[in-house]
């Protein structure tokens, strides 16, 4: 959609308005944000639980000169933490929808009148 130019003003004072108005909709608020906040941190806690395990391995393996062996051992731990934590953050992520949305799935039907 092309916007028309805005009217030039009136007299020198009279402020422009420098920035468009929003399109018409529902803008985002708080709740909308700490959605998007715990979702982009998915993907960073999955990658820092398998980091950790990792690196807790390579550092026994080095105490105890076992070479590959806990860091196999700290790579599974690593995984399955990442997991676990995939799976709470997207129960909470869903808690939060509900809580904001309401508890009816249209989004999973894919009628998403109602977020245009």
């Amino acid at each position: 959609m092309i916007l028309p130019p805005p009217d030039p003003p009136k007299s020198l004072e009279e402020p422009q308005d420098a920035a468009p108005k929003p399109p018409p909709g529902k803008p985002m608020g708080v709740k909308e944000l700490k959605m998007l906040a715990v979702a982009s941190s998915v993907g960073l806690s999955m990658v820092f639980a398998l980091f950790l395990g990792m690196a807790g391995g390579y550092w026994l393996d080095r105490y105890f000169e076992t070479k590959p062996l806990f860091l196999l051992l700290g790579a599974l731990v690593g995984c399955i933490a990442a997991f676990r934590n995939f799976i709470i953050l997207t129960n909470r992520l869903e808690r939060q929808r509900k809580a904001l949305y309401g508890r009816d799935d249209q989004y999973r039907k894919g009628d998403f009148s109602d977020f245009d």
